[in-house]
């Protein structure tokens, strides 16, 4: 049984809804308009290297890691957020299932998982390993969003041979590229 004040309550909002249901769906309305109107600067927020560092596991090494590599600091001065690279870019849909299936990063912040800088070592290489899944499950799309295979100059690059025939061999970026940004064991 609820308490008192709980049932007051509950009596008071279906007597209002009773009377005034037009005053009802105006505020439902309004409610919905807020959190529609909010919604897209909150995803913009949580897309920010200022939300990814918010959790002390990543603006520890992760952090300091990215900071020296050059998706940081180049000769062109285009940085990739943590956002460019593990985040896509290519459907609304997968962008928003990529934000669902990080939920679970927040979930093993607060339980702990990932809190010191041991327990972080301990689970780094399982956890690139998945992203490297996730890159070659969608052919690097994150990658792509920023480097055009069919734009690259082979005479300036050292491996650019084999970035020409990248689509023939069944390889994504990922397969060679792995620890760019962030350390691997």
């Amino acid at each position: 049984m609820a308490p008192p004040f709980l049932r007051n309550i509950s009596h008071r909002c279906a007597d209002f809804a009773a009377r005034r249901p037009a005053a009802l769906l105006g505020l439902a309305a309004l409610i919905g308009l807020a959190l529609a109107a909010a919604l897209p600067a909150l995803l913009r927020y949580s897309d920010s290297n200022a939300f990814c560092l918010s959790c002390h596991e990543m603006a520890g090494a992760a952090y300091q890691e990215y900071r020296q590599s050059t998706h940081y600091r180049n000769r062109t001065g285009i940085r990739a957020g943590c956002a460019g690279c593990h985040l896509p870019h290519d459907s609304w849909l997968a962008y928003a299932g990529a934000k669902i299936a990080a939920s679970k990063d927040v979930v093993h912040h607060l339980l702990g998982t990932l809190d010191t800088p041991e327990k972080f070592e301990a689970r780094r290489l399982d956890m690139a390993r998945r992203v490297w899944r996730e890159l070659k499950a969608s052919d690097s799309a994150p990658c792509r969003g920023c480097h055009d295979v069919a734009a690259m100059d082979p005479q300036l690059q050292g491996a650019g041979d084999m970035h020409q025939r990248i689509g023939t061999l069944g390889k994504t970026c990922v397969d060679c590229h792995q620890g760019l940004a962030h350390r691997v064991q």
